[in-house]
């Protein structure tokens, strides 16, 4: 029986970040594999002239939409199987158009929690401890350690933690929450109360857990409903000296009230993402001594990308084998995803 063919997208440099020898040898054990070896993305109509022929296609970030064209010429295609998170960017509009053909979806969103929970977790730490402050008081001054100074550091032990939104990467973080002993609320539409009461995690309104917890954690997706979510209103709910985490979407939250918020003194920040990206060059966030910012950095790092594809080549593994995908995205899972 011939092997199924799989095309994969990702080239150059990032290719040889997510396919190392070892996940390499794991893909061809069961597959195919044509790597592409051109420099760039393919446009849609270029990657419509490479499909036909192949089952499977594995993607990664800057990948092509997949237009009703593109799945039209690839009439072999059974699986895309995407090398990352978020895959609504390359989805056909309608993204019906795609489910509609029977074709299986599957990505790396899991795989990715880990390490956006990690970056959660450390701009928390870094916000309580004042370290954007510090950073920047000490290019300036002989502060230290045993000075008298308004601003006092603050730790993330014992403390109540308020997460907005209770997906992967929430869990992941209260996972990690755990060992410094967090009272964790939050607040989801969605949520799994079963599972939510089983790990000791306090469900609660969106006004509550911003007038009530001194640290809140955006980790909700992007959907009509969440734009905006954290409004100029919600902002001033939340305490004096209370610390702001999105390494969400820029867009969940009004910016500018935001920006006024960390500039009076009243609020800090840790920020991976901003709306639009990147702020622009005279955006206050990037300056301010209340506000660490990070440039969109929260997925795998560079040396872990391989994780992403060794993840989605088990899945291949598995679909290709008749059994089930643990990561598949369906039509109703996409519409609650970043």
């Amino acid at each position: 029986m011939s092997k199924p063919k799989v095309y994969v997208l990702p080239t150059g440099k990032l290719q040889e970040q997510l396919f190392p020898p070892r996940v390499r040898e794991a893909l061809a054990q069961f597959a195919d594999p044509v790597y592409r070896t051109e420099e760039g993305q393919p446009t849609s109509e270029e990657l419509a002239a490479l499909l036909p022929g192949f089952d499977a296609l594995i993607t990664g970030w800057g990948a092509p939409k997949l237009t009703a064209e593109v799945l039209d010429a690839a009439k072999d295609l059974k699986i895309v199987a995407h090398a990352a998170g978020s895959v609504k960017f390359m989805m056909p509009e309608p993204p019906s158009e795609f489910f509609r053909r029977g074709l299986k979806m599957t990505c790396a969103t899991s795989t990715m929690s880990r390490y956006v929970a990690e970056l959660a977790l450390c701009l928390t730490i870094a916000c309580l401890r004042r370290v954007s402050f510090f950073r920047e008081e000490l290019k300036k001054s002989d502060l230290w350690w045993g000075d008298y100074h308004e601003v006092e550091p603050d730790t993330l032990i014992e403390k109540r933690v308020g997460i907005v939104g209770l997906g992967k990467i929430s869990w992941q973080f209260i996972r990690m929450l755990k060992p410094l002993e967090c009272e964790v609320w939050a607040y989801s539409r969605h949520a799994d109360k079963q599972r939510a009461e089983a790990e000791g995690v306090k469900l609660v309104e969106l006004d509550e857990l911003l007038r009530s917890c001194p640290i809140v954690v955006l980790l909700a997706a992007v959907r009509p409903d969440t734009v905006g979510m954290i409004s100029r209103e919600r902002l001033k709910l939340m305490a004096d000296g209370s610390v702001l985490v999105n390494p969400a979407r820029g867009a969940l939250v009004d910016e500018q009230a935001l920006i006024e918020e960390v500039q009076a003194g009243r609020l800090w920040a840790g920020l991976d993402v901003t709306y639009p990206e990147p702020p622009a060059a005279d955006n206050p966030l990037r300056d301010c001594p209340h506000v660490l910012l990070t440039p969109h950095v929260g997925g795998p790092v560079p040396s872990r990308y391989w994780d992403m594809a060794a993840h989605v080549v088990e899945e291949l593994r598995r679909f290709f084998s008749g059994e089930p995908l643990q990561e598949e995205v369906t039509e109703q899972r996409l519409e609650g995803m970043a």
